[in-house]
C-alpha cells in the first residue's frame, strides 16, 4: 500500500529561525487609554427562551480620570446617564443550584475603582421574574452625586453631596 502521510519537514525548516540569531525576549505590554465615551440614542436587545432584556440609552457620557488596566485602576471623572430605560423579564428559572458550603474569602475587589461625579436624569429600570413572582423597579427623576472618596477594597464610600428628586424604588414579592 501507499503511504498516505505527507512530509512537511522542508516547510518547517524553511521557516525555522537561524539559531545563530539572538532571540528577542523583551515584551512590550499593550497600552491604551480611554478619555471620553459618548453614547446616544442606542438600543440593545437580548432575547432567549427565558429572558427578555432591553436597554434604551438616551444619552450616556463618561469621562475618565485614570485608566490603567496594568495596575489596575479605573477612576471615572464623571458619569452622566439621561433618558434611559432598562428592562429584564425572566419567564423561566434555571434548574435549582445545589446548596454549597459557605467559604470565607478575603479576596478584594480586583480594581481600584473610583468616580467623582454621577448624574442620572429620567432613568427607569424594571426587573420581573415570573417564576419566582418578583418585581423590582427604580424610577429616577434626578440624582446628583459628588464623591470625596470611593475605595471598594477598603470598603469606604465618602460622599460630598447626594441629591435625589422625584425618585422611587420598589420591590414586590407576589408569592
Amino acid at each position: 500500500g501507499k503511504d498516505s502521510t505527507f512530509n512537511f519537514d522542508y516547510i518547517v525548516k524553511a521557516f525555522a529561525a537561524d539559531s545563530a540569531l539572538p532571540v528577542d525576549t523583551t515584551q512590550v505590554p499593550w497600552n491604551f487609554s480611554i478619555e471620553r465615551v459618548n453614547v446616544a440614542r442606542t438600543q440593545l436587545l437580548y432575547r432567549d427562551a427565558g429572558n427578555d432584556a432591553s436597554l434604551d440609552i438616551g444619552q450616556l457620557s463618561v469621562s475618565m480620570e485614570d485608566f490603567d488596566l496594568n495596575n489596575p485602576v479605573l477612576k471615572f471623572n464623571s458619569i452622566s446617564l439621561r433618558e434611559t430605560k432598562a428592562s429584564l423579564i425572566q419567564t423561566t428559572s434555571s434548574e435549582p443550584v445545589p446548596e454549597r458550603k459557605t467559604v470565607q474569602t478575603t479576596a478584594s475587589f480586583p480594581y481600584n475603582l473610583g468616580v467623582n461625579t454621577i448624574e442620572l436624569n429620567n432613568v427607569t429600570v424594571r426587573y420581573s421574574n415570573m417564576t419566582l413572582g418578583q418585581m423590582a423597579s427604580v424610577d429616577v427623576g434626578d440624582i446628583q452625586l459628588d464623591a470625596d472618596e470611593i475605595d471598594l477594597n477598603k470598603k469606604i464610600i465618602h460622599l460630598a453631596r447626594f441629591e435625589s428628586d422625584n425618585t422611587m424604588i420598589s420591590y414586590h414579592q407576589m408569592r
